[in-house]
């Protein structure tokens, strides 16, 4: 699981110049646009994710009740499923969805903008019924729990500014939830956690899980994009509409 779990991470950083964190490190954009924006266009992973974590990541109660590992995942899965209370609480921190329009709200979750978000989501759940081993489970857990960490530190920094700022307190966004996010299983009561990093897998499953591993990444890369890129995309057109001309993007090096 080891070679897994540094894939994972390999991966992850791989993605430092990524459209989203290209977004949330612009310091010519005010750091509420940067927050709202992100907040706004995130909207159906976060709370896809809660489903996640409710319908597809856990097992019977009856099967975890004899398997360690099982309930390791259902214990994991119990926590992260409650983070969509702390993401609705900052979208109402940045005003986001003040001017509600449930339609034009349909409209855009369900739209060509929020495509990606909804293809990883769907996909995922799709691979998790793939295989029901733990292990497997596990490392599908630990591609969105690893990326999640990378995003959160990215998105903390902001959202620290914005206090500065503002005195708006960010919860999902923020340092809050960036501590509860360690990258790996939470809410354990025992070394389960250990025992599956180092357990050794059989050449069929390890090469089962990279393989699945690799498309993970892929999707959360991609609905990363997709945030970024919408998110530079409208402010300009909105700077276009007021006359404004966009500095360049600098990227990391």
């Amino acid at each position: 699981m080891q070679r897994i779990i540094h894939r994972i991470e390999a991966l992850a950083e791989a993605e430092s110049n990524n459209p989203l964190f290209l977004w949330l490190g612009d310091e010519s954009v005010p750091a509420r646009e940067r927050m709202a924006t992100c907040a706004q266009q995130t909207a159906f992973f976060a709370m896809g994710f809660s489903d996640l974590n409710r319908f597809a990541y856990p097992y019977p109660e009856v099967e975890a009740r004899t398997d360690p590992r099982k309930m390791a995942i259902n214990r994991h899965a119990q926590e992260d499923g409650g983070h969509w209370r702390y993401f609705l609480s900052d979208l109402k921190r940045l005003g986001v969805g003040d001017n509600y329009d449930f339609r034009r709200t349909l409209a855009f979750l369900w739209g060509s903008d929020c495509q990606e978000q909804r293809r990883a989501i769907y996909r995922i759940s799709q691979l998790v019924d793939r295989n029901d081993s733990p292990l497997y489970r596990y490392a599908i857990m630990e591609c969105i729990e690893i990326f999640g960490k990378l995003l959160l530190e990215r998105a903390t920094a902001v959202a620290t500014k914005l206090h500065r700022e503002t005195a708006t307190e960010l919860v999902f966004f923020g340092p809050f939830h960036l501590a509860l996010e360690t990258g790996h299983l939470v809410n354990q009561t025992d070394e389960t956690d250990s025992e599956l990093w180092a357990v050794e897998l059989d050449p069929e499953l390890l090469s089962r899980t990279m393989a699945v591993v690799e498309e993970v990444c892929t999707l959360l890369a991609g609905q990363w994009a997709e945030v970024g890129t919408h998110a530079r995309a409208t402010r300009a057109s909105l700077q276009r509409s007021a006359g404004v001309v966009s500095p360049p993007v600098a990227r990391t090096p």
